[in-house]
């Protein structure tokens, strides 16, 4: 249930980050670069928060984080590569059925 709410709450405030800027300056010129790096915040959030579940969930680093890491540069690589969503998925559930069943 933490999660969720967890969840919730950076949804939130992805938005109110995202929003406030378009209603404090819509009457204003914006900056290309303000746009640029308002539009990579979202992604960026997303991207923190797996990387935290995935190295240090609850906020301890699990004995299997070895696994963890071979299994998710294996998904960003096909990731780059394919620009699939399935490839990486299965990619790095292989690699961690195989660690387990080789005791990793």
């Amino acid at each position: 249930m933490n999660a969720w709410i967890a969840v919730v709450a950076i949804a939130v405030g992805t938005l109110v980050l995202r929003v406030t800027p378009a209603l404090v300056l819509q009457h204003a010129d914006r900056a290309a670069r303000f746009e640029a790096r308002l539009r990579h915040l979202g992604p960026a959030v997303l991207a923190a928060m797996a990387v935290s579940t995935l190295f240090a969930p609850g906020g301890e680093v699990p004995d299997d984080v070895g696994l963890r890491a071979a299994a998710a540069i294996a998904a960003v690589a096909l990731t780059v590569r394919t620009r699939s969503m399935l490839a990486p998925l299965g990619a790095g559930l292989c690699v961690v059925v195989i660690g387990r069943l080789l005791g990793a």
